[in-house]
């Protein structure tokens, strides 16, 4: 019998090629029988899920009735029990206020200088160039008067100043930013409104390509190397998760990368899909477009539960972050979307060593620990991954 995690990861990919796949079709097409009370206690439920959530974030619902209604008229061998249970679920996503999807970009905004130095409605800065863009919002370089510091200032994105969701979303990040003070991660300075759009004012740092600077090197001083970065971006996630926070989306491009004199110092950047994980809420699989968090670097709970995301999954993508730098490979192979879920739900992370030789044995043994499958067996605390990774640093070691 088809592994339920397996089944769902097909089922959210029939979401992927077609909206509203036909539910009875889908188990018939796996030769399930409803009939059968193991099935429809252990499969139905979490397929349902499943549906659930993506008709109510792709807003793909027959009429105002409660989805669920519709569960119970074509599936009566559920139970009260269950039905309760997405019952909860649905009353639980529809008054969720915040999208936790990336919003889609619409339309491409380009990189370069802006006509005159200020942007409307954001007092204080001149000199504005825009550095970058992204889903969300717009990233431009600005000075600031009087102090005649660099910042970095992000507005959401024109197209969506009016969009509630979006709106939301950005504040969100905002408000957590705001509460993020360390060394290791970009300081948020002010927050604001230009009109109806708001924006963020951040430190602003000159940064380079965090891979190019690390494969640079030779194979021996490239291990070491790699590990002092993911040990900055573990300082980083330590003071974050002590603060209730995580990140949901680390990747080498979110870190951003300053030479000072002779070292490296790194600093954690956008916290756009960050949240609070105690007070998260849970669901099942979300669309490939709205996973919270980029899939290669997703630990196996993240990508079935991008909603319910706990310090784990920050420390998961870490150690993928240093596979990537070692390597210049992924723990696993990207081929298709599909195939990418399928692997990450059945097989283990490839050897960090089938790749480089260089790496020591027993930093590929920490490595493959923490990216195993099972959470109870993983190396998933990043204060103790921390620690793990010091030896490994030191110039001695190599």
């Amino acid at each position: 019998m088809v592994p339920v995690n397996e089944l769902v990861m097909q089922f959210q990919a029939k979401w992927e090629l077609q909206p509203m796949p036909d539910l009875r079709a889908f188990f018939a097409a796996h030769g399930l029988q409803l009939s059968d009370p193991d099935i429809a206690s252990r499969f139905l439920p979490e397929i349902l899920k499943v549906d659930l959530r993506n008709r109510l974030t792709r807003q793909i619902t027959a009429n105002d009735l409660p989805v669920v209604s519709e569960y119970v008229k074509l599936f009566g061998m559920l139970t009260l029990a269950q039905r309760s249970d997405l019952a909860d679920e649905e009353l639980r996503l529809r008054a969720e206020p915040i999208a936790e999807t990336q919003v889609p970009i619409t339309t491409p905004i380009p990189v370069g200088k802006l006509k005159g130095t200020s942007v409307a409605g954001i007092q204080g800065f001149v000199d504005f160039l825009q550095i970058g863009a992204g889903a969300l919002g717009v990233v431009h370089k600005a000075r600031q008067l009087g102090t005649n510091r660099d910042v970095a200032i992000k507005l959401i994105r024109p197209e969506l100043e009016m969009d509630e969701k979006a709106r939301q979303l950005f504040i969100r990040e905002a408000s957590i930013a705001s509460r993020l003070h360390h060394p290791r991660i970009v300081d948020c300075l002010s927050f604001g409104f230009a009109g109806t759009r708001p924006y963020l004012v951040m430190e602003y740092v000159e940064s380079d390509n965090l891979e190019e600077l690390v494969w640079k090197h030779n194979p021996v001083r490239r291990v070491r190397l790699a590990v002092k970065v993911v040990l900055q971006i573990l300082e980083a996630l330590v003071y974050a998760h002590k603060q209730g926070i995580v990140h949901r989306d680390i990747k080498p491009s979110n870190v951003l990368a300053a030479r000072s004199k002779d070292k490296l110092r790194l600093k954690v950047s956008d916290f756009g899909l960050a949240k609070m994980f105690e007070t998260a809420g849970h669901s099942g699989i979300t669309g490939t477009g709205e996973l919270c968090g980029t899939l290669a670097y997703m630990s196996p709970e993240q990508l079935l539960d991008s909603r319910s995301a706990k310090p784990e999954c920050d420390t998961y993508a870490a150690v993928v972050c240093l596979f990537r730098l070692l390597t210049g490979e992924y723990p696993y192979p990207e081929y298709s979307i599909t195939d990418s879920y399928r692997r990450r739900l059945s097989e283990e992370a490839r050897p960090a060593r089938d790749f480089n030789s260089q790496i020591p044995a027993p930093l590929a043994s920490i490595i493959q620990q923490a990216l195993l499958q099972d959470l109870s067996k993983r190396l998933k605390s990043a204060n103790k991954l921390h620690v793990a990774l010091q030896p490994f640093a030191l110039r001695s070691d190599s």
